[in-house]
């Protein structure tokens, strides 16, 4: 039997790739949008 897919299932990243990022925002405790990871992550795609 082949593995379904499901259509309102996110595609995740493994934990351990995301803890990095986890880790910066809890460090500089900024939970909203205009923090220092959605200002790179908008440098990079103007890239």
């Amino acid at each position: 039997m082949e593995k379904p897919i499901y259509v309102t299932q996110p595609s995740l990243p493994d934990l351990e790739e995301f803890i990095p990022y986890l880790r910066e925002i809890w460090d500089n405790k900024i939970l909203t949008n205009n923090g220092p990871l959605h200002k790179k992550l908008e440098k990079e795609l103007a890239e």
